[in-house]
């Protein structure tokens, strides 16, 4: 029985990266899982958002950013801004197509953090969430692009969050090397006004 469980794990932890893709999705992926979301609007759509990038372990390279996806079903302008931290810029997307919109790390998460460094103390930043603003229905997912790391989500519209959320986190990772401790996952409730 032993033997057998080794041989599936095993299997598992040899298949299943195969199964899992390159981990960089191209631009025809993304268009192809975007757009079907403007037909069949599950919440997706609106012409209000307020995200922020999860900050990602970042090494100093060339070719790290922040990628903004954005689908809409016809032509519209759209209002990209950072207040606290100065940046703002407007996109015209194209009729049932994806816009691109490339971001500099610094200005799309509220702060950096390079595999050695512990995670900052809690706190909050003001004025460093990202304010997506359309003219119509717009659907925006956004991929974090660093040299040995990435994470993507899609981002909600306003009109679809509510007013009370438990904010979870995971366990700092940077424990694995030495000379520094774990932190605790964290799970605090918070009610927006």
């Amino acid at each position: 029985m032993q033997r057998a469980l080794l041989l599936f794990a095993f299997l598992c932890a040899v298949i299943a990266p195969a199964w899992s893709g390159s981990g960089t999705e191209s631009r025809e992926e993304i268009r192809s899982k975007l757009l079907p979301l403007l037909q069949r609007d599950g919440g997706a759509a609106g012409t209000e958002f307020y995200f922020s990038f999860p900050p990602c372990y970042e090494v100093p390279g060339a070719g790290n950013s922040l990628v903004l996806y954005i689908a809409a079903a016809t032509r519209t302008r759209v209002l990209i801004e950072v207040e606290g931290r100065g940046f703002q810029t407007v996109r015209y997307t194209l009729p049932n197509d994806v816009i691109e919109v490339i971001i500099a790390p610094g200005l799309g998460q509220a702060y950096s953090k390079g595999p050695m460094d512990p995670p900052p103390i809690d706190q909050v930043w003001p004025g460093a969430g990202m304010h997506v603003k359309s003219s119509a229905p717009i659907v925006v997912y956004g991929v974090t692009r660093f040299q040995y790391t990435s994470d993507s989500f899609l981002a909600y519209p306003v009109h679809t969050l509510g007013k009370q959320y438990i904010i979870s986190s995971m366990a700092d990772m940077t424990w694995m090397y030495i000379g520094l401790r774990p932190a605790q996952r964290v799970y605090r409730y918070c009610p927006l006004r």
